[in-house]
């Protein structure tokens, strides 16, 4: 009979396999079936192990097993589980995403019911000693040109200081170029070293496949080893861990969580329209309209600036300060944003009466600039600045015109204590009129609101067309007829209303 100690080596053994993007089918493979058959595990029938158990639960699917595995407390059961969808595993099985997680689910909780005090063997803990920290291409796949590292480790221990190896990556293959000892006094070690406990203390891994990620391994005081990996990207979770690592140690080349983002920090975007306009009375002679537009989204002011020079003495500047508004709408954009445009072809049209030009220019955290310029069109064009301009009117649209130019705002009448609300409201755009009343002095023309309708009262969706105020005996329907508005329409709550 296998302990629970053997039993836990294993699952432990599959977890980081199962965990690992570069594992191979065949590692998976190789030896399984007989450490299963070892340790007592069997391979269960149709409807018998887990299907009976969980009845009502699809324990096939990750989802669904994900729902039931906190409750499994039976080694042998869980075990033979595990054995069960493993004989059903083909090569290409491996490689999908769902069919790895239902795995790393079992073999995490199999890991923890035979743990002595049991525990999570695979979240830290325990007080934190060393880390090593593997960032960078580890899938050999994007290739990195220049002084681009391809892969680095970073060691980290309490009491052996902080190590750096570099990689360069040579065909398909990632040679060492360079290890350093990052200089650093014990003060700083500590703070990185806590930092570190508490970003990790309870966190739930994910399997990644990606180009690019992570993977952290972590050692606490009683030698416990936890292992993680994830996305390396801009916006990766652990961006302000990296952050804290580079500003604490002085260093802007490390790669880390978040690949070296060096984020956009200002955009300025530059559009020049000339016309010429022909006379009607002289042939030969036109007058000329100089068109300009400017557009600046910055960070460090947290602002956005849309500028129109309509014409000499005619000037139009719209100001938009969103303290973090505009921060998260920089983070959106990838660090290569605006770099590829499809461009027109030799032979095009070119209006002699008219030319429509412009220029971006990018700036970067730390100081990177690029200026792109073009003809304004289509395909001169960055590919992506449809997508970029689309979500900055959504952006900006949100805030809309104020109140002071709203007809609902200086047009509103205020209501007398003895009088009710009456809104009159439509259930389709050529409906006729209904009256219904309101409760509470919170509706505006153009709002779309949820009524009861028929003798069952059954709810379905209006739109309010006016607001009327009228003591009771001048209602505009008879009053006793009239039904009450239940609440303004909500997309999540009201979904099922729409047809």
């Amino acid at each position: 009979m296998a302990t629970n100690k053997e039993i836990q080596a294993f699952a432990i053994k599959y977890y980081n396999l199962y965990m690992n993007p570069q594992a191979t089918f065949g590692e998976a493979t190789e030896t399984f079936a007989d450490e299963c058959l070892t340790l007592g595990f069997e391979v269960m029938k149709y409807g018998e192990g887990l299907e009976c158990e969980y009845p009502d639960e699809n324990v096939w699917d990750a989802e669904g097993f994900d729902e039931i595995s906190d409750d499994i407390t039976d080694v042998h059961l869980l075990g033979s589980a595990i054995f069960s969808k493993w004989t059903a595993m083909e090569q290409d099985d491996f490689s999908e995403l769902s069919f790895r997680t239902w795995f790393i689910i079992a073999f995490a909780r199999l890991a923890t019911i035979t743990d002595e005090q049991q525990t999570n063997p695979f979240v830290l803990t325990g007080k934190l000693k060393r880390f090593k920290l593997v960032s960078g291409d580890l899938n050999k796949e994007s290739g990195q040109t220049g002084d681009q590292d391809a892969m680095q480790v970073l060691t980290v221990s309490s009491d052996g200081g902080i190590w750096l190896k570099r990689y360069k990556s040579i065909g398909n293959a990632e040679i060492p170029w360079a290890v350093e000892k990052i200089a650093t006094n014990q003060e700083t070690l500590e703070s990185i070293m806590q930092a570190f406990s508490s970003s990790f203390e309870d966190y739930d891994a994910s399997l990644v496949f990606h180009v690019k990620f992570w993977q952290l391994e972590l050692v606490d005081t009683e030698d416990r080893i936890v292992k993680i990996s994830g996305l390396m990207f801009g916006k990766s979770t652990f961006r302000s861990l990296s952050e804290f690592m580079r500003e604490k140690l002085g260093r802007n080349d490390l790669l880390l969580f978040d690949g070296n983002y060096d984020p956009i920090d200002r955009i300025e975007a530059k559009y020049d329209r000339n016309t010429k306009i022909m006379m009607e009375d002289r042939e030969d002679d036109y007058v000329i309209w100089d068109y300009h537009e400017k557009l600046m989204v910055d960070r460090e002011s947290e602002t956005i600036e849309y500028f129109r020079q309509i014409a000499e003495g005619c000037d139009v500047c719209h100001k938009y300060h969103v303290s973090g508004g505009v921060s998260q709408l920089l983070d959106n954009l990838g660090a290569d944003v605006f770099s590829k445009k499809e461009g027109n072809p030799t032979d095009v049209y070119v209006d002699p009466l008219e030319s429509r030009d412009y220029q971006i220019d990018i700036r970067t955290r730390r100081g990177k600039c690029r200026k792109i310029t073009g003809t304004f069109d289509k395909k001169d064009l960055p590919i992506n600045w449809s997508e970029f301009i689309e979500s900055l009117l959504e952006f900006v649209s949100f805030y809309g015109m104020g109140e002071m130019l709203d007809e609902r705002k200086y047009g509103k009448i205020r209501r007398r204590r003895n009088e009710l609300i009456f809104c009159s409201v439509t259930f389709g755009e050529y409906g006729n009129q209904y009256w219904y009343l309101a409760d509470e002095d919170i509706f505006e023309p153009g709002d779309f609101v949820i009524v009861p309708v028929g003798e069952d009262r059954h709810e379905e969706i209006a739109r309010i067309e006016s607001i009327e105020y009228h003591v009771k005996e001048e209602a505009p329907y008879p009053f006793d007829k009239i039904k009450h508005i239940l609440r303004k329409f909500d997309r999540k709550t009201d979904e099922g209303l729409l047809r």
